[in-house]
């Protein structure tokens, strides 16, 4: 993905970045995932001001110097009141979804366009199957499955709460400026058919 590297973090906020997509007819081949079934996700986060405009940078020399503030942008980005998913708001009473067709394999190419903000995804108890393929550093030689973020029990004070497992190696971990290729086999509690394993993808 493209970005502006003049005044970065205003520049993305304000919607200044977009996707390239480069297609190998030989790997799609070898994928077997149909290009209708081929989706871009873009997640990034804005920050608004009670009146929802977005609210002033810190590091705008015209803006005012709280010290603080600016030195919190500056060394740990700027972090979002509202995600957003191809710059649609994705509220949570109002999450954006996507229709799909049980059975059929979706290619799901997932960028982390936010300054700040982490992202760590899976598709929960649904017994679809999810995939990964590929990162940041391009795809990968073999799908590997991703595992569900489960519950684990964290000790707080006089009793314990359930949390998210904080374990890396469950879900999708999307870092800021970060990408994953995946493949979603979605299934309804009807369709039983299996996800052959994929290999050999590049």
């Amino acid at each position: 993905w493209y970005h502006a590297h003049h005044n970065t973090n205003e520049q993305i906020e304000r919607g200044l970045y977009g996707a390239l997509i480069v297609r190998d007819p030989r790997h799609e081949t070898t994928l077997g995932v149909p290009r209708e079934h081929d989706r871009l996700l873009v997640l990034d986060d804005i920050k608004l001001d009670d009146a929802n405009r977005i609210a002033p940078f810190a590091t705008d020399l015209a803006a005012e110097f709280v010290p603080w503030q600016r030195a919190e942008e500056l060394a740990n980005a700027r972090i979002g009141t509202h995600v957003l998913v191809n710059g649609r708001h994705a509220a949570k009473d109002a999450p954006p979804t996507l229709e799909v067709t049980a059975g059929a394999p979706y290619r799901l190419r997932l960028i982390n366009a936010a300054s700040g903000h982490i992202f760590r995804l899976d598709i929960g108890d649904h017994p679809s199957a999810l995939w990964a393929i590929g990162s940041d550093q391009g795809l990968w030689n073999a799908a590997e499955p991703v595992t569900p973020i489960d519950e684990i029990l964290h000790p707080l004070g006089h009793h314990e709460e359930r949390i998210s497992n904080p374990d890396p190696a469950r879900g999708v971990t999307l870092t800021p400026g970060d990408r994953a290729e995946l493949v979603l086999v979605p299934r309804s509690e009807e369709h039983t058919s299996e996800l052959q394993s994929l290999t050999n993808l590049v």
